[in-house]
């Protein structure tokens, strides 16, 4: 489930998926997107709450498809800086990324 928080007047991602094992008995686990991602200082914040709301969306998949719809409703963002901010993320090798029409993606990730 992704919810939004407001935290000193800015909005706070905050994303709570929990993965339920095949087999009985097994604990739910909380998934959580990559500490790699959080670290990098080459990736700015609002690339980063991008890249944590597409690894949330597609995480149980290698291809995902997103329109910059889906992605206003939780970060105020234009077609122009979701390319932007996809376009870091691919040269640094987090995801590949095609758009197939005007702020409709095709995303892969790595």
């Amino acid at each position: 489930m992704l919810t939004n928080s407001f935290f000193n007047d800015k909005l706070v991602l905050v994303f709570d998926v929990k993965l339920i094992k095949q087999k009985e008995g097994m604990p739910i686990n909380k998934f959580q997107v990559p500490k790699d991602v959080w670290k990098d200082k080459r990736i700015p914040k609002e690339t980063k709450y991008i890249y944590s709301y597409i690894y949330t969306k597609g995480f149980d998949r290698i291809i995902t498809d997103i329109n910059i719809g889906e992605i206003q409703q939780t970060i105020k963002i234009k077609n122009k800086g979701l390319k932007k901010s996809l376009d870091i993320l691919e040269q640094l090798k987090y995801l590949v990324y095609q758009e197939y029409s005007t702020g409709m993606y095709t995303i892969t990730l790595n």
